[in-house]
């Protein structure tokens, strides 16, 4: 993606990478990663481990607003 991200794109950035507990409670809420097409065993994985979670959030943004 050219340029800056906007608000938006900013927040979710953050989120995904920094604020692990908010992205977790997202994920929950509004089936975030639903567009990364995962098997359960592997996001189940993601919500017990933040580590995990941190490596889902990478591959996400990368999805998301990178469109990789």
């Amino acid at each position: 993606m050219p340029g800056p991200l906007d608000l938006k794109s900013r927040h979710l950035f953050y989120m995904a990478l920094y604020d692990l507990d908010s992205f977790r409670s997202q994920i929950k809420a509004n089936g975030l990663l639903n567009a990364l097409h995962m098997d359960s065993t592997t996001i189940n994985k993601a919500m017990e481990d933040d580590v995990e979670l941190l490596k889902l959030g990478i591959e996400w943004i990368k999805k998301v607003l990178f469109n990789h």
